[in-house]
């Protein structure tokens, strides 16, 4: 070893003052760590940067200041050390001076009485902020000064204070936010919810909205916190979870029932190594398990998730959102999910290929374009926390959710569950067979050798059948946020002291109002009614409901394929009723009779159908009772199943007295498994497959500038608002109808505005619905229906038109219906149009150029001109017909004293039979004697 120092230790220059470079202590001779010279290559780098090494690590030294792992541990750090140095500097204290035990007795009463709570309707803080701040502040304390301690009587002072700050209601004690604990049934009607909307209200993109559903049906499935999966605050890397870290695979099968993800948690909060154990902080200052807040390595924690088959699941179901989200924006190399599975399986370890591996799972929002997903760039807390909020609303939850509710109400879940089934955790066996001692094994030490359980809690949750009795309620107001004008946000900023010219100012203000709404929505909510789910309301006004996302179609042909629910004023008739059929839960469970699933469920709304049958409580009684409601084929078949089963529990009670109880449950679980019937276009409960290609498709945007413009024009614009290429399809407008479709309004328009207008004026309601068009055509192979049978008879006057041309026009134009013929004919050729009329304005630039229509003519001067309707009808006469004026007429023959009131009265008075008060003439007829008494 002095051979080698003497080799490589170069001299100090005569210049170099180590002293007063870094303040060096002498530090004595050097340690050999073994007699056999081990380590001497370390030893030489050592030799040979000495005067760097000596420098720089003498600097850091002098320089050291406290630093946390997490940028928001180390804020908290700042906040708390800043301010006890400002409030030491009230008392005088000299800089450096090490704190007593009263410097902490007083700061904890000045603080109490100065920091304020984060949440407005708190008017004081919480002691378990105090006492936070305080292990805060000790741990730096004891970092930044040596020799700090508190005594065990200062601590207790210390307790004691704290104690008498909450009787004197300067602190307050206990939990100030309740939580409400989201399991997977409230999930599931939170994002079926979300799902509803999106197809009902529109989106932006599609892309953002399965983005932001995903990363709450992550966190969910995960049991995690959101920064287990997005981006935490003050974070500036990719500390989330990302493509890498799931491993999608088929496990024991090729179908889509077999996928299974495996997920690797990089970023746990507590999942540390201790560097710090031998560090003593009196009781008071300690967090509850006796240990310092400290920050820790990191270890990786391994969740399994696997795929929720029933297609009732699919909204809450991770691994299905996951092939959605990954299909749109391109992170496999695939467009559809048959071409991502046959990749996949042809792979060795038939695990899914990630394209973008490095890249976060869920993305941030691209800003100044909502409607694009950053994918190089993680989504932060903020936007899961507006995605959970969001669902809230629209669910109608009666309380406000937090983030955190999914991981509290992941643990009520896993807590009711059969535990036999919460297998592949260290436990005292697995430590004893190990040889690990029980200190060893409290040290996580034994976990980190099994690594982690590989059961699916999450399918457990699914499948579990308990209800929890405390879960978050929904009522039935959808929350309509009231407009908030400049004025009414001007007047918030002076009643808080802000200054209104700030926009920061004035964006709080807008969240301060918008809080308050919906808070006062919430309390209307909980003194509503409770709510039956099973009959759905009907939608709002201007709202609709995309089934199909067709490329071929535009958007309002594909709003157009909305399948019409029949128009009835009665009420559905009252069938006795199982009361266990009534009262069993609306969740599908998983089937103990597999080959009831094929069976159609039992609908209880009246069908219309050629075969029909009848179920009674007594089949002897007579199959024509007017009070028994119809069965369809299918019906009758599912409903024939279910009675065997239950004759056939039936036979098991006669045959086995004991069995009473296990009939009783199979018979509710085959009435649980297929009692939530969906629609079957619905595509949020379709099957796996069709639910994955029906949203991986979907490309309908809502825009309302968009809305506004032509079909050319928008096609040349869609790019600047709507994401394509890989599984989506082309872009499309979302197309707003009139919520009174369902009775048989076909107004539809783009814009929200105009349906909505519509709809306050519309005429057709569920007392008022248009008939249904089940009036048949009567010319063979003609399958078209009418409402009526005048418009069934105008139709079949087309079957009899020849095809033809106007003489009269040399374009070679073709007519194939009577109805553009005479639109033609009156429209170029009326005898009361001159087609070489031109414009009678003095001075118009339009010149010497003829209008070939009355119409044209008219546009040309409320468009050109200007001029009003008034104004209008002096340069245009008003045609004959629109001239005349019925008013109160005789019928044309001498011997008839029929009058009416209008023309088409009379119209059809001359064509009814005579028998019935008629003259029975035909359309030519009708004609000659309306023009006599229109002339007469």
């Amino acid at each position: 070893m002095d051979a080698l120092a003497d080799e490589l230790l170069q001299p100090a220059p005569l210049d170099y003052d180590s002293d007063a470079a870094a303040d060096e202590i002498q530090a004595g001779a050097y340690v050999v760590a073994h007699e056999r010279n081990l380590g001497l290559r370390t030893c030489a780098e050592i030799f040979k940067n000495a005067l760097e090494n000596r420098t720089n690590s003498k600097s850091a030294l002098k320089n050291h200041r406290p630093q946390a792992k997490a940028p928001s541990t180390q804020d908290s750090r700042t906040r708390w050390l800043n301010a006890f140095q400002a409030f030491m500097k009230t008392l005088d204290v000299p800089i450096g001076t090490v704190p007593t035990g009263d410097h902490i007795y007083r700061f904890v009463n000045t603080i109490s009485r100065t920091i304020k709570s984060r949440y407005r309707a708190k008017q004081v803080p919480s002691i378990q902020t105090i006492q936070g701040g305080l292990r805060t502040l000790s741990k730096v304390l004891l970092e930044t000064h040596e020799g700090f301690t508190l005594s065990v009587s200062k601590a207790l002072q210390i307790d004691s204070l704290l104690n008498k700050l909450v009787k004197d209601k300067v602190l307050t004690a206990g939990k100030w936010i309740r939580p409400n604990r989201v399991g997977f049934k409230t999930l599931l009607a939170l994002t079926d919810a979300w799902m509803d909307a999106g197809l009902v209200e529109g989106v932006t993109s599609w892309d953002t909205y399965i983005s932001r559903q995903l990363s709450i049906v992550l966190i969910s499935s995960l049991a995690s916190r959101s920064g287990d999966v997005v981006r935490t605050q003050a974070y500036t890397g990719m500390e989330c979870c990302l493509f890498k870290d799931l491993t999608l695979s088929f496990e024991g099968g090729n179908n889509i029932e077999h996928l299974s993800m495996n997920v690797c948690l990089r970023f746990v909060k507590g999942y540390n190594v201790d560097y710090a154990a031998h560090i003593v902080i009196p009781d008071v200052l300690c967090c509850a398990d006796g240990f310092p807040n400290r920050d820790l390595p990191n270890e990786d924690r391994h969740v399994r998730v696997n795929i929720l088959a029933c297609d009732a699941y699919n909204s809450a179901c991770a691994v299905k959102l996951l092939i959605i989200h990954a299909l749109r924006i391109g992170a496999v190399a695939a467009t559809t999910w048959e071409e991502l599975r046959a990749n996949t399986l042809s792979r060795a370890d038939r695990t899914v290929q990630w394209i973008m591996p490095e890249n976060p799972i869920i993305p941030a929002i691209t800003m100044g374009r909502t409607a694009f997903l950053d994918l190089g760039k993680p989504a932060g807390t903020h936007q899961v926390i507006a995605t959970l909020n969001t669902m809230s609303r629209q669910a109608k939850t009666v309380v406000r959710l937090r983030v955190h509710d999914l991981r509290h109400g992941a643990a009520r879940d896993l807590a009711h569950l059969d535990q036999s089934k919460l297998r592949g955790n260290a436990s005292m066996q697995v430590a004893g067979a190990l040889g690990h001692r029980m200190s060893t094994m409290m040290h996580d030490v034994t976990e980190m050798y099994v690594g982690g359980s590989d059961v699916s809690t999450w399918n457990l949750r699914a499948e579990s059948r308990w209800v929890d009795s405390r879960a978050p309620r929904m009522g039935n107001t959808k929350f309509v946020p009231r407009p908030i004008l400049q004025d009414e946000l001007q007047k918030y900023c002076w009643d808080m002291g802000w200054d209104p010219s700030k926009g920061s100012n004035l964006q709080n203000a807008r969240l301060h109002i918008r809080r308050a709404q919906e808070e006062e929505w919430r309390a209307v909510l909980q003194d509503e009614p409770v709510h039956d789910r099973s009959v759905a309301p009907p939608p709002q006004g201007g709202k609709c409901r995309v089934l199909q996302p067709l490329t071929a179609q535009s958007s309002r042909g594909i709003n157009a394929n909305i399948t019409r629910k029949q128009p009835t004023t009665k009420e559905p008739p009252n069938i006795p009723v199982d009361p266990r059929i009534l009262g069993a839960s609306r969740w599908p469970l998983t089937s103990t009779l597999p080959d009831l699933n094929s069976a159609p469920p039992i609908s209880v709304t009246p069908q219309s159908s050629s075969s029909t049958y009848y179920l009674h409580d007594d089949f002897d009684e007579d199959a024509s009772n007017p009070n028994v409601m119809p069965l369809t084929v299918k019906e009758h078949e599912n409903a024939t199943l279910l009675l065997e089963t239950v004759m056939i529990s039936i036979d098991a009670i006669d045959s086995d007295p004991g069995s009473n109880e296990d009939a009783d449950i199979d018979l509710l679980d085959i009435l649980d498994d297929d009692l939530r019937l969906f629609n079957e276009d619905d595509p949020i409960h379709s099957s796996p497959e069709g639910f994955i290609d029906y949203f991986s498709r979907i490309n309908i945007m809502r825009n309302q500038k968009a809305g506004r413009l032509s079909e050319d024009k928008f096609q040349e614009r869609v790019d600047t608002w709507a994401p394509r290429g890989n599984s989506r399809d082309a872009p499309t407008r979302f197309i707003y109808r009139c919520s009174h479709w369902i009775w048989g309004c076909e107004y539809a328009n783009g814009e929200r505005r105009a349906v909505e207008e519509h709809f306050r004026k519309c005429k057709i309601s569920q007392s008022n619905p248009v008939k249904l068009a089940n009036i048949l055509c009567r010319k063979p192979n003609c399958e078209k229906g009418f409402r009526t049978v005048a418009t069934r008879k105008s139709h079949e006057h087309e079957h009899n038109f020849e095809r033809r041309q106007c003489d009269d026009c040399d374009d070679g134009k073709w007519y194939a219906t009577p109805r553009r013929w005479n639109h033609h004919k009156s429209t170029y050729h009326s005898t009361e149009w001159d087609p070489a009329t031109i414009c009678g304005v003095e001075g118009c630039a339009r010149g010497d150029v003829p209008f070939k229509t009355r119409t044209s003519y008219q546009m040309h001067l409320r468009d050109t001109h200007k001029l009003s309707g008034q104004d209008v009808a002096r340069y245009v006469p008003v045609s004959a017909a629109r001239a005349f004026t019925w008013g109160k007429r005789k019928c044309p023959f001498d011997n008839c004293s029929r009058e009416t009131t209008r023309k088409q009265y009379m119209e059809a008075h001359l064509k009814k039979n005579a028998k019935i008060e008629g003259h029975g003439l035909s359309d030519e007829e009708v004609g000659r004697k309306i023009r006599e008494v229109m002339e007469g």
